[in-house]
């Protein structure tokens, strides 16, 4: 089990820019469990006061692959997506190693450069 020292060290899936009240433990709670996982991540969340106040359009306080569904889709929208990640692992599709923190970090910032030039440009959706 990490130590709370390690996990403090990690980057954060859940980023600023959420809109959760002040003084919510929510935010506090996802950033530790968040750490806490490993790769491959996906997240499910139901429409809620978590999922309403972090995917503010057209921003997301998200930094994992993260996906919305209705109250009772949850679950099975995750089931979906677990069993199609285990195809795609049976037929070779994804990679054998885990990506770098630089390379995250790399693909995050082509990511916001893409949203920032979309913005600038006055598009809605990429």
């Amino acid at each position: 089990m990490a130590k709370l020292k390690d996990l403090a060290k990690m980057e954060d899936r859940l980023v600023a820019g959420h809109g959760m009240c002040l003084g919510c433990g929510i935010p506090l709670i996802f950033k530790v469990v968040l750490r806490a996982t490993e790769d491959p991540l996906v997240i499910a969340n139901a429409t809620g006061c978590l999922e309403v106040c972090t995917t503010i359009f057209p921003r997301t306080a998200w930094n994992v692959t993260w996906v919305h569904s209705a109250f009772e889709n949850a679950a099975s929208t995750i089931a979906g997506v677990e069993a199609m990640y285990k195809a795609l692992k049976r037929k070779g599709t994804r990679p054998k190693r885990k990506m770098s923190a630089a390379a995250k970090k790399k693909l995050a910032a082509a990511a916001r450069a893409r949203w920032a030039k979309a913005k600038a440009q006055g598009k809605k959706r990429l």
